[in-house]
């Protein structure tokens, strides 16, 4: 069911999600996370405080189609590409119902976006005359860091 409420959302006020801020900031400077790994955080604007913070997974949003052509100050051409939210995602702990639900969400996230489970799927992909070349890969999720700039060198 659709529990997302439809009516006219609350003045914005960003008190609390200052002082949250400042408050994972501070935790985070003392025990910093992965090299590698950004937070994102989301905070309910509900017109009363979090119900509490919760670890969660990226949810999924399904946004109504819209794209707006507009021009910047300079007179150029530029997109705007966005719209409504349709409805909550209900995925089991997922940011999107978290928040939904009036909790803060913290989701871990990195910038490998590659999809580990599929390697071996590619590697036995018929590619017809195309050669196939090994990699190193594995068929795990690679240890942190997986960028150049955060690897230790050898």
């Amino acid at each position: 069911p659709d529990k997302q409420n439809h009516s006219a959302p609350p003045p914005l006020d960003f008190e609390e999600a200052a002082t949250f801020a400042a408050t994972l900031a501070k935790a985070t400077l003392e025990k910093p996370p992965e090299p590698g790994v950004l937070l994102n955080v989301n905070i309910p604007n509900r017109g009363e405080p979090a119900k509490g913070v919760k670890v969660c997974r990226l949810g999924y949003s399904d946004w109504s189609q819209s794209v707006h052509k507009k021009l910047d100050p300079r007179g150029r051409p530029y997109y705007w590409i966005g719209g409504d939210r349709k409805g909550v995602d209900n995925i089991v702990d997922s940011d999107n119902s978290c928040v939904n639900d009036g909790f803060i969400s913290i989701t871990p996230i990195h910038y490998d976006l590659s999809d580990h489970r599929s390697f071996d799927y590619l590697r036995n992909l018929e590619l017809s005359d195309y050669p196939r070349v090994g990699d190193d890969l594995g068929d795990n999720v690679l240890g942190y860091p997986a960028h150049p700039k955060f690897a230790k060198t050898k």
